[in-house]
Order: C-alpha cells, then sequence, then structure tokens
C-alpha cells in the first residue's frame, strides 16, 4: 500500500511539472502575440492538470481571441459564398471551442454563426452531390467517388450519397475484374471480385466470379508420405507430421492440402507409382491437386550428450591483519591461498538431413525442391567451487604446498567477474529430446517456406 501511494504521488508531481512547463510555454507564446500556439499549451496544461489557474486564465484570454479570429475566417468564406472553404473554417473553430470545453474552459461562441453554418452545409451538399452526380454520367468514377466519400463524411445518410459512392468504387473494379479473370491472373480478380461482394454482394456476377476465380486459382497440393532413409521412422512420421500440420494452418483461401490418408489409399487402389510421370497426372486427377509434395528424410543422428570435468588452479583471496612498521600499527591486506576448482563442458549435436521436391501433376515438372540440412547444437560450461565463490580468483601453480617464482594470480575484477558468469552458467546440457523439437521446427520452416514461395509467384 506504501507503494502505491509513493507511486500515485510520484505521478501525481510529474503531471504537475507538465503543466507547469505548458503553462510558462503557454504564456511566453501569448505574449509574442501567437495566440494559437499560447492556446495549444493551454489546453496541454490543462490537461495535465485542471486546476493550473494560471493556465486556465491564459485559455480564457488567448483561447477567446484565437477562437475568434477562426470565425472571422470562416464568416468571410460565408460572405464570399465559397461553401467548401465556408464549412471546413467553421469546423476548424468549432474543433478548437470543443478542445477548449473539454479542459473546462468556456468561451463565448455566438449561436448564429451556426445558423450560418447549417444554411452553408446544406448548400455545399447539394452543390457537391450534383458535382458527384454529374462526374457519375460522365462516367468520371474517380472523381465521382471521391465527392461521394466527402459528402458521406459530412453527413452519412443524405440522400443515396452512400450507395453511389459503392457505385462509383465498383463499376469501373467490374470491369477491371473480368479482365484480370479472363487474362488467368485469378488471385488479383479474387481478390476485386471479394471488394465488389463486400459492398453489394448481388451485384452482376460477381459472387460467381469470385468463386470460380479462387477454384481456379487455388493451389492444391497433394502431401506424400515422408520416405524414411535415415532408418528412423519415428524420426521420419514426426517431420511429417510437422511439415503437414504449418501447412494446414497457413492463412491463404489459394492454398490448400489434400488429406495424406487419401493419396494413400489412391496409390493403393490405383497401383500408381510417384516416379512415373503419367501416374502423377492420374494421382492429381483424382485427388483435385496440381502438386504431389514428396521427402525423404536422409540422415538423422544425435551426438553427444556428454559432460567432461577438469580440475583448474585458482587462488582464493582472504584479508588479513599485518603490522605495519612505518606507520605503527596493523592494517589489513589481500593475500591469496591456492585452491583447485572445477569446470565442467561439455556439448551435443542433432543433424537432420530432408530432401524434398514439389512436383506438378500436370506435366512432372519439379517446381520447387531443396536438401534441407539442419545442425542443432547445445553447448555449455561453467565451473563448481565449494568455497567462497567472490573470493575466486584465476591463477596458475604447480606446487599445492610451496610457493615458486612461476605462481600467478590473475586477480582483476574482469578476471573476477568471468569465473562468476562461469558459477552462475547453465549447467544442463540439452539432451537429444530438447534438440530434436528445435530441428523438426527449422526442418518444417524451410521446407514450408519453400512450397509457399512458389505458391507466392502464381497468378
Amino acid at each position: 500500500m506504501k507503494k502505491f501511494l509513493i507511486l500515485l504521488l510520484s505521478a501525481f508531481l510529474l503531471a504537475c511539472s507538465g503543466s507547469s512547463y505548458f503553462a510558462r510555454k503557454g504564456m511566453k507564446a501569448q505574449k509574442a502575440g501567437k495566440i494559437g500556439e499560447a492556446s495549444y499549451f493551454f489546453i496541454q496544461s490543462l490537461r495535465r492538470n485542471s486546476n493550473n489557474a494560471k493556465a486556465a486564465y491564459g485559455l480564457q484570454t488567448a483561447g477567446q481571441e484565437h477562437l475568434n479570429k477562426l470565425l472571422d475566417v470562416y464568416f468571410q468564406f460565408h460572405n464570399d459564398e465559397k461553401l467548401r472553404e465556408a464549412v471546413y473554417a467553421f469546423r476548424d473553430a468549432d474543433n478548437f471551442y470543443d478542445d477548449v470545453s473539454n479542459v473546462k474552459v468556456t468561451l463565448r461562441f455566438p449561436e448564429y454563426y451556426r445558423e450560418y453554418y447549417e444554411e452553408d452545409k446544406a448548400a455545399f451538399l447539394e452543390s457537391t452531390y450534383n458535382q458527384a452526380q454529374d462526374h457519375f454520367r460522365r462516367q468520371n468514377f474517380k472523381d465521382a467517388e471521391k465527392l461521394f466519400s466527402e459528402i458521406k463524411r459530412w453527413d452519412p445518410n443524405y440522400k443515396d450519397a452512400g450507395q453511389m459512392r459503392n457505385k462509383a468504387e465498383i463499376i469501373p473494379l467490374y470491369d477491371e475484374a473480368l479482365k484480370d479473370y479472363d487474362n488467368g491472373f485469378y488471385k488479383t480478380a479474387y481478390g476485386k471480385f471479394s471488394r465488389i461482394v463486400e459492398l453489394d454482394g448481388g451485384y452482376e456476377q460477381a459472387a460467381s466470379y469470385q468463386q470460380e476465380s479462387l477454384r481456379r486459382g487455388m493451389f492444391t497440393v497433394a502431401f506424400t508420405p515422408f520416405q524414411d532413409l535415415a532408418r528412423n521412422p519415428s524420426m521420419t512420421n514426426i517431420i511429417g507430421a510437422k511439415v503437414l500440420s504449418d501447412l494446414s494452418k497457413v492463412n491463404n483461401p489459394f492454398f490448400q492440402i489434400v488429406d495424406r490418408s487419401n493419396i494413400e489409399r489412391v496409390l493403393q487402389e490405383q497401383k500408381l507409382a510417384l516416379s512415373n510421370a503419367s501416374d502423377l497426372v492420374k494421382v492429381g486427377e483424382i485427388l483435385g491437386a496440381k502438386a504431389l509434395l514428396t521427402a525423404k528424410v536422409l540422415e538423422y543422428g544425435f551426438q553427444g550428450g556428454q559432460i567432461i570435468s577438469q580440475r583448474r588452479t585458482g587462488y582464493e583471496a582472504f584479508s588479513d591483519s599485518v603490522y605495519n612498521a612505518s606507520l605503527g600499527r596493523k592494517e589489513l591486506v589481500t593475500k591469496y591461498k591456492k585452491v583447485y576448482y572445477s569446470e565442467f563442458s561439455g556439448q551435443s549435436l542433432l543433424k537432420c538431413k530432408v530432401q524434398y521436391q514439389l512436383v506438378s501433376t500436370e506435366n512432372g515438372r519439379i517446381l520447387a525442391a531443396d536438401l534441407v540440412d539442419e545442425q542443432v547444437r547445445d553447448e555449455i560450461r561453467y565451473i563448481s567451487y565449494p568455497g567462497n565463490i567472490r573470493a575466486l580468483v584465476p591463477g596458475s601453480w604447480s606446487n599445492f604446498n610451496i610457493n615458486e617464482q612461476g605462481d600467478r594470480v590473475l586477480d582483476t575484477p574482469a578476471q573476477r567477474n568471468e569465473l562468476r558468469k562461469l558459477y552462475d552458467a547453465r549447467k544442463n546440457l540439452k539432451q537429444e529430446n530438447d534438440l530434436r523439437s528445435e530441428a523438426v521446427n527449422a526442418v518444417s520452416s524451410r521446407i514450408s517456406r519453400g512450397i509457399l514461395d512458389y505458391e507466392a509467384t502464381l497468378k
């Protein structure tokens, strides 16, 4: 509870500080005659602290002056009968008035301006509607759509502007979609027909063409069982299942996987061989697939998993009280005693090699192929020391009991930190099951990406 109150108080003080900052900037801008800028700063100040009296007074004066200028701009357009400029100028003034009102400062906004604005708006919408209709009759659909859209933004229910806006988009889009369809660009046509159906589900034959574009543009892949040449059927099945799962989750209306069980049944019943081009065509016809995915698991193996240990030499630092004759008193000095600590290291490696081909069922052509060679490894290195790890420092010596000239103490902050990092390092080496999951994911990702990259090149 105490921490919460401290945080709440900190937030309050920060808000007040920000409020004062913007209030000062507002007063400076107001003094320089920049009333629009000053009004902005005062609003920011009051949003952070609604009780800032200086900001409220500043906004009352500068804001009123700024609003009056905005209304003068509107009124000039009104008198000049520039309807478009007038309604947009009034909206600027009205939005500013709302911003000020939202921070609880009241400005004078004569009601007659709103009466003039309603008249201008009605005339503006009527004029713009007539212009849009004229563009539509002349088949200037882009210009018509732009104007009808503008009308909808001002008044969503104005006459039939919404329907006309949709028609102005649909008519040229329908013609474009038909051309794409006739030229075999089924993906592009599908997107355009889908947009038309979204705007008007009953327009012409858009819905039928949408479905036909999807059917013709669909890239259907028959998924065949992976061959096990690595003499590890379990791993082969796992890889195949992962690839099938990943491809089945693809969010692409033009990509579809054929059920693997149907392929196995067809191959057995029809006594077909995937290595035969004519049989490929038959399989494709029966399953409705445009391509077959075949794959071979060529290699799978795991190495390592063992951790070896080595005894290392080092020192443990300690403090000792020594008499200093020159100072005439005892003082603490750092000394070192020889110690052993253990260093452990190990690595594991999993290799997985898979070859795949995506073959056309129309002509036997290889559409995509790759040799996926994944190697996933893990390495660990850490130390163990039964004493005070914070005092352990690296060093070298050859005789535990006798100090020799070649003894070396390597006591620097960096070298101590290195030992502590090794002491805190991970101590469990990943085993086969851990690395297998990583390898399977990597292999599946490579195969899936290769197939989808090819699909993306299709029209």
